[in-house]
């Protein structure tokens, strides 16, 4: 019995299966380009074994499910280049010990030289170096090449031409940014509410963890933008990706306020008096939160999440929420007006439209 709860916990069934799910539209078109990459070298080019097609072609599309077109094209022409240099140096210098450093060497400098990126250098050497240390086709010089360059382009029409939802990763991005602003909203109000410095501190902890979020909101975001302008059918997407990109940068302005005004109740909270009236501040911007992070898949709750987030707007005085006696309590009010205003922009607003709903200043 002891091993198997070792072995359940080192194996997560659950995430094990997401990863499984996530990844299941992914390996069915890797698997279904390289068989075609195979069938194509093999039968129609006459190979007898086409290693190389199936090598480039699913290195080129990955699991990692980023569909920019540049990134995929990159991966396979460091390979083709990586292979053709290496059948060169087959005519040239023959196969030996040497002949393997003096191609590696070729190899990883052209690499350099061509690209910025160090995968680059890195994809072309392996090929390279498999391209010396395998025995040589029966096809004759620069055969794998050909694969490579075969391989390569099923990969690209892979990713232009089957159908999908680009929307899809940068909503599922979002979603988990919201998800954290809610907990950690939920956290802070609790803290202010209560008056305990530990609940805030929980929910600057998860601010600050929500970077990686950002950045893979980012990523899925550039990823999808590039497949749209190649793919006819990502193409009737593009406004919706406009929409998320905007949202996106002014979540990540509204992200680094919160932790702002998340660090200054944690240490205002020391003395533990409770601070119903910021709480509650908090408890109003967090149902506006909560329906902007519904919007990221329908856009009918931008609009209700653009009201609710105006009805918070008026209480950011310090006289009109209560707390003008307490300076650390005016500094948070205040550090409130930025974060509305970006949440407002991330609901669709102009910047100049949000700023003039704010209450002024005596």
């Amino acid at each position: 019995m002891r091993w198997t709860q070792r072995l359940r916990r080192r194996v997560d069934v659950r995430a094990g299966a997401g990863r499984v799910l996530h990844s299941a539209p992914a390996i069915a078109q890797i698997t279904v380009a390289a068989i075609i990459s195979y069938l194509i070298a093999h039968h129609l080019l006459g190979h007898k074994n086409p290693v190389v097609a199936l090598v480039v072609t699913i290195s080129s599309l990955g699991l990692q499910r980023d569909a920019r077109p540049r990134l995929l094209a990159e991966t396979a022409l460091g390979m083709v280049m990586g292979i053709a240099l290496s059948e060169l140096g087959l005519i040239l210098w023959g196969q030996g010990t040497l002949q393997l450093a003096c191609v590696l060497v070729v190899v990883f400098v052209a690499g350099r030289f061509f690209s910025p990126s160090n995968s680059f250098a890195v994809v072309a050497a392996i090929q390279a170096s498999m391209v010396q240390v395998l025995p040589l086709p029966d096809g004759g010089p620069f055969t794998r090449s050909l694969d490579g360059l075969v391989a390569g382009l099923v990969a690209l029409l892979f990713t232009a031409f089957i159908p999908r939802d680009p929307r899809r990763g940068p909503r599922r991005a979002a979603k988990k940014l919201f998800n954290e602003w809610n907990a950690a909203l939920s956290a802070l109000a609790a803290g202010l509410n209560l008056g305990d410095h530990h609940s805030a501190e929980r929910a600057l902890t998860r601010l600050r963890a929500t970077q990686p979020l950002l950045d893979d909101w980012a990523e899925s975001l550039e990823s999808a933008e590039a497949l749209a302008r190649i793919s006819p059918f990502a193409h009737r997407h593009r406004d919706d990706l406009f929409d998320l990109a905007e949202m996106l940068r002014y979540m990540d302005l509204a992200t680094r306020s919160l932790r702002v005004i998340a660090r200054r109740a944690m240490y205002k909270l020391q003395d533990d008096v409770p601070r119903p009236r910021l709480g509650q501040l908090i408890v109003s911007l967090s149902s506006g939160v909560s329906l902007l992070g519904g919007s990221v898949v329908d856009r009918e709750f931008r609009m209700t999440a653009r009201e609710s987030l105006e009805q918070v707007v008026p209480r950011l005085d310090p006289q009109r929420s209560g707390v003008q006696d307490s300076l650390g309590d005016v500094g948070i009010v205040l550090s409130l007006r930025p974060l509305t205003v970006d949440l407002l922009c991330a609901a669709g607003v102009t910047p100049e439209d949000a700023r003039t709903l704010l209450p002024p200043l005596d």
